[in-house]
């Protein structure tokens, strides 16, 4: 017997838990042939998959059949699969859906095969495949909007590299020539390389359409509540997002330093304390540090001091102790209804959003975030990586996160960083000034389907460490100005980002002992004034004195490494 447990659970695996027990029985039968990482998935196992969507489970009163809808729908065709058994089951399979839009149960798949002429061997030899199928699909909950996509994709091409080698043939034969070997990939590509994912069309007249318009318009003008977004409380971001709305996408680009987690942060905590569940995926910064930067956006307490190991406690100085204005803290949020889940996988892991997917049905019925924040971009790994064609990889993350937005109800946010030739023409333009370099999408890094598929986008940029500039570089339904930035106020030390009119004026925070003034120190005493904060590697703040070789990544100091070893000031941590 195999170890089902070490076959079954890799990345993005269900929990066994969640399994039935006929469930477990036929992922028994299911091989590791069958059972493979997502990113390593080859041809015949895509295949198995694809048709354990058209399988049901024995003793199952309801099957979900929205796969082999989707399977339906794309125009699948049996003479499309390379492995001769999965192609018959998929044909079998599939005759019976389109009859009678039911899945075939496994165990009516004997008699039927035996009913039909096959010999028992035979026919237990298709009904063991049938298992494979099913252990495959079900040992890996993977959507099959992906598995389709890479099925099809592989499909099309080899259609076309037939096409071309026909063509390649024909004109090469004096008889036939260059314009009848054009004239018959024309055709060829028409009639064969037939696509059939796109939505479903639908006409609208516009003249018939205007009642039905204004009957719209009226109703938004008196319960606008039914079409706003989840607002957040930040308002140059809610009146460019018109509010978080489920099935959409938004993204925070910034340099290194640049106050991606902390903008999100804040965001994050303005959507739980208006009420909203919000699930905050952190893939940077261990979970401890995370809510510790929420704890002092609440409580306005010191994190520099409560990080350094200085906490107050009430012994000491009573009812003004950080130790009293926590628990009291405590007492308010263990009284809310609404919840803010922050889910971690360590520092700098990578996820696979079909993980995300899978323990967001697990905890269904406990919890249903309203927004989702995925910090970020780049520590999510496509659900098939392509070595060659990264950036396509990111613009599947970016479509299968907005689908899972859609489906479940939720809006997703995350962050991205900027590409290097942005910030270097930063530096000719002018640091102060970055109005000058016109920010626009194709400054995202890693892909420009970033951009594409994002709703809205934003980059964000610091001058002096007390202001935040917000340039709009996307907005589907807002205005978008991308060299007018709207400027926000940053508190370091209370992790704090809002608006000038919803946190204290620079002078105030300037007046205070941030932590600019504590890494500056470092100029002239040899020990910082607290310990430098870990797992803040993806925020260390570019300068304007910064060299022009330094790269996006710089690491932050260590402190087990005394300070006298570097031969430079460390820029100051986002935080």
């Amino acid at each position: 017997m195999m170890d089902l447990q070490k076959i079954v659970m890799g990345d993005g695996s269900p929990d066994l838990s969640s399994m039935t027990d006929k469930e477990k029985e036929l992922l028994q039968k299911a091989p590791p042939s069958l059972i493979k990482a997502y990113g390593a998935l080859d041809q015949p196992t895509l295949e198995g998959m694809i048709v354990g969507h058209l399988i049901g489970l024995p003793n199952t009163i309801k099957h979900d059949i929205t796969g082999a809808q989707k399977i339906m729908d794309a125009n699948v065709k049996a003479d499309w699969f390379e492995t001769d058994i999965i192609r018959n089951l998929f044909e079998a399979f599939m005759d019976r859906y389109i009859e009678t839009r039911t899945l075939l149960n496994t165990d009516e798949l004997l008699q039927i095969c035996i009913n039909q002429g096959m010999t028992v061997d035979k026919a237990n030899l298709y009904v063991q495949e049938a298992f494979r199928c099913v252990g495959a699909h079900k040992s890996r909950k993977i959507r099959i909007e992906l598995l389709l996509e890479r099925f099809l994709n592989h499909h099309l091409q080899k259609e076309m590299d037939k096409i071309y080698q026909e063509a390649v043939k024909m004109r090469s034969d004096s008889t036939k020539g260059p314009q009848k070997a054009w004239e018959h990939m024309r055709t060829r590509c028409v009639r064969d390389l037939i696509d059939a994912r796109g939505a479903p069309l639908k006409d609208h007249n516009f003249a018939k359409g205007v009642p039905s318009l204004l009957t719209w318009l009226k109703d938004m003008k008196h319960h606008p509540e039914q079409y706003k977004g989840f607002e957040c409380g930040i308002d140059a971001v809610d009146l460019k997002t018109q509010g978080f709305r489920p099935g959409q996408l938004c993204v925070f680009v910034g340099p290194p330093g640049g106050y991606k987690t902390t903008m999100m942060i804040n965001l994050g905590y303005g959507l739980w304390e208006k009420g909203f569940n919000v699930l905050y995926a952190s893939l940077e910064m261990e979970a401890k540090n995370l809510m510790l930067k929420l704890l002092c956006r609440a409580t306005k307490l010191s994190y520099s001091i409560l990080y350094g190991g200085s906490i107050s406690e009430i012994g000491e100085k009573g009812d003004q102790s950080d130790e009293f204005k926590i628990q009291k803290y405590y007492e308010y949020v263990d009284s809310r209804k609404n919840y803010f889940i922050v889910l971690n996988a360590g520092q700098s892991e990578k996820i696979k959003l079909s993980q995300l997917e899978s323990w967001l049905y697990q905890q269904a019925s406990l919890f249903k975030p309203d927004v989702v924040f995925l910090d970020y971009l780049s520590l999510l790994s496509p659900e098939v990586v392509n070595q060659d064609r990264l950036d396509v990889g990111y613009g599947d993350i970016c479509k299968m996160s907005r689908a899972m937005g859609k489906n479940m109800n939720f809006s997703v946010v995350t962050a991205a960083q900027m590409k290097r030739s942005a910030l270097d023409r930063l530096r000719k333009a002018g640091f102060d000034s970055p109005d000058k370099a016109l920010f626009a999408t194709d400054d995202i890094a890693e892909s420009n389907m970033i951009g594409a598929d994002a709703d809205n986008a934003f980059v964000l940029w610091s001058k002096d460490k007390t202001e935040l500039n917000i340039f709009t570089i996307k907005s589907r339904y807002g205005e978008c100005n991308n060299q007018k930035p709207d400027v926000l106020q940053i508190d370091y030390d209370t992790c704090t980002i809002a608006g000038t009119n919803q946190i204290e004026s620079a002078s105030v925070i300037n007046a205070k002992k941030t932590m600019a003034d504590a890494f500056n120190s470092l100029g002239t005493i040899k020990t910082p004034n607290y310990a430098i904060i870990e797992g803040e590697n993806e925020e260390d703040a570019i300068s304007p004195a910064m060299p022009i070789g330094t790269t996006d990544m710089e690491e932050s100091l260590s402190p087990d490494i005394p300070t006298e070893l570097t031969d430079t000031k460390e820029d100051e941590d986002d935080v």
